[in-house]
């Protein structure tokens, strides 16, 4: 079996020799047996990351794991830990509770959860190669021992967006802020289910709205046209890739429904040089990689992931689409406290029931899976079929017998 060689990038010049057929999915999946080979956190970290752009994912996934073994390292270093074979079946609770009285990495226990999973992956990539014990890795069964208790509230907010209320958000948006910025994200985040970094990579003339002079398909629909471009930047950019580097699922076509296509149409042609909210804020320069995004900001010819994200919690929060007061706890609390609404910017930090781009995805999933095969999903929202089915489907199984039995009178029909 022959190797194959990756350059870590780093200024240590570590070279990481990796086997062929070797992925990191294996490895993660895979137990060691041998004696623990000490390494400290630092050349794990290392091997790990360089392991992950090797297997193709996306570095902007990379990044929060990253940030968790940051904080895990310097854990570590506090407790005299200098290798991961130091480690036991405590050391992530350890950890865990360092972080609770810790000023500068205090978080939430749901955020705490999302931490600890994150640790879990790179100590299982660990012990597989022998780095780590076994024992460092919480079995299935201790897990739940391990990750903290989260509240009702919390247990809300980790939920998918429902489908009933996601399109009656599209009707409030259709009515009242139609073919606004909002109206244009809201349609790529629940109708078409995009990811963040899907979204933020749309150039202006990816979107193709009426037929051009020369269109190689027999029949012309208006679509999106989504490239994976992570080389655009310099070196301290990452550029604009797409999270699925699977070339079936990242560069691909998004055929749009008429109506969001007018709808995107009127966003573009209406644009001023003034304002960025009501339709497109035209500007005369480019982004930092010397290109014009679809979506603009007041400040931006391409709109940054924390305004998709700060306007998902917006729109979904029950007090801007049904223009009535939120009866959330967290809305009330904020409301007596304050005598007024959280401002809109605010309301994903206080509201309940808002939903973070993740969740309107997955509700988007779900929704679309009622409407077609997973196949044709897989393609409109960069997923592979299987991991529609197994992690995004949220449907149960009256609304999954719903679906095959659609087909069935479909059938019937025909």
């Amino acid at each position: 079996m022959s190797d194959r060689t990756v350059e870590s990038g780093s200024s240590t010049g570590v070279t990481i020799e990796i086997e062929d057929g070797d992925d990191l999915e294996s490895l993660l999946a895979s137990g060691g047996s041998a004696a623990i080979d000490p390494r400290p956190p630092s050349e794990v970290w290392e091997r790990f990351s360089n392991h992950w752009i090797e297997d193709g994912k996306s570095p902007n996934s990379l990044q929060p794991i990253g940030s968790a073994w940051g904080q895990f390292s310097e854990w570590m270093e506090v407790n005299g830990v200098t290798s991961l074979a130091e480690l036991d079946s405590s050391s992530l609770a350890q950890h865990d509770s360092w972080i609770v009285g810790s000023d500068e990495y205090h978080k939430k226990p749901i955020s705490r959860r999302e931490h600890l999973k994150r640790l879990r992956r790179v100590l299982k990539y660990a012990s597989a190669r022998d780095w780590a014990p076994e024992s460092a890795v919480p079995t299935d069964d201790d897990w739940q021992q391990v990750l903290p208790s989260v509240s009702r509230s919390e247990e809300i907010r980790d939920d998918p967006l429902e489908t009933e209320r996601g399109e009656q958000i599209t009707r409030w948006l259709a009515a009242e802020k139609p073919c606004s910025r909002d109206h244009v994200i809201w349609l790529l985040l629940f109708e078409y289910g995009l990811r963040v970094s899907a979204i933020r990579a749309i150039d202006l003339n990816d979107a193709v709205l009426s037929e051009p002079e020369e269109f190689p398909g027999s029949e012309f629909h208006p679509h999106i046209r989504l490239r994976d471009r992570p080389g655009l930047g310099g070196e301290y950019d990452a550029g604009l890739p797409l999270k699925n580097t699977n070339p079936e699922y990242a560069d691909r076509l998004v055929p749009l429904y008429l109506r969001h296509a007018e709808a995107i149409r009127e966003y573009i042609f209406t644009g001023t040089p003034s304002g960025a909210e009501s339709s497109r804020k035209e500007f005369d320069v480019t982004d930092s990689h010397d290109r014009v995004g679809l979506l603009t900001t007041e400040q931006s010819p391409r709109v940054p992931g924390r305004t998709i994200r700060e306007r998902s919690h917006h729109l979904t929060c029950p007090t801007t689409y049904r223009e009535e007061p939120c009866d959330c706890d967290g809305c009330e609390a904020y409301r007596a406290e304050n005598g007024r609404d959280p401002y809109p910017s605010k309301r994903g930090a206080h509201c309940e029931r808002t939903r973070s781009p993740h969740q309107v995805r997955h509700g988007s999933a779900t929704k679309l899976l009622d409407q077609m095969g997973p196949e044709r999903v897989a393609r409109i929202v960069g997923t592979a079929p299987d991991t529609l089915r197994e992690v995004y489907d949220r449907a149960d199984e009256y609304r999954q017998m719903e679906r095959v039995a659609d087909a069935m009178t479909n059938r019937e029909e025909e």
